[in-house]
């Protein structure tokens, strides 16, 4: 067991930030199924969607090793990853003839990667296990 790896049990927020990192992981993977055609005004570059579908599959991965070693490293990498990934969706709110429904999307996908990061990052990482979890004590 290396340092960043630790006993005890994720904090149900770390969990529930994990699991939303997952989603927005395969939604990114799945953009890349959806490019835009070519000469289109509306939609990102494709390089912006090739971008986004690597930064998926690296939240993906980071994820699963965060749930399933407790690593903080693993933990801090789904926070970079899903803030690399929010940053290039930035230019969908300065950039002219963007549909307003894809600005809307955009929003939402920011504030759900901000919801994300903060429940990945909150404290304490980990709850230490109990042995009399369900027991009851006698009075």
């Amino acid at each position: 067991m290396d340092a960043a790896t630790e006993s005890g049990t994720l904090n149900k927020k770390v969990k529930i930030g994990l699991v939303l990192a997952l989603i927005i992981g395969v939604l990114d993977i799945a953009g890349l199924a959806m490019p835009t055609p070519e000469g289109a005004a509306a939609g990102p570059p494709f390089a912006v969607l090739v971008f986004s579908g690597v930064m998926g599959v690296a939240t993906i991965v980071l994820a699963v090793i965060a749930l399933r070693k407790r690593n903080r490293n693993a933990v801090r990498g789904v926070v970079i990853t899903r803030f690399l990934s929010a940053l290039s969706a930035v230019p969908a709110f300065f950039v002219s003839g963007v549909p307003g429904s894809v600005v809307v999307l955009v929003a939402v996908f920011i504030v759900l990667t901000v919801v994300t990061i903060a429940l990945v990052m909150s404290k304490p990482f980990l709850v230490e296990r109990s042995e009399n979890v369900g027991s009851v004590q006698p009075a």
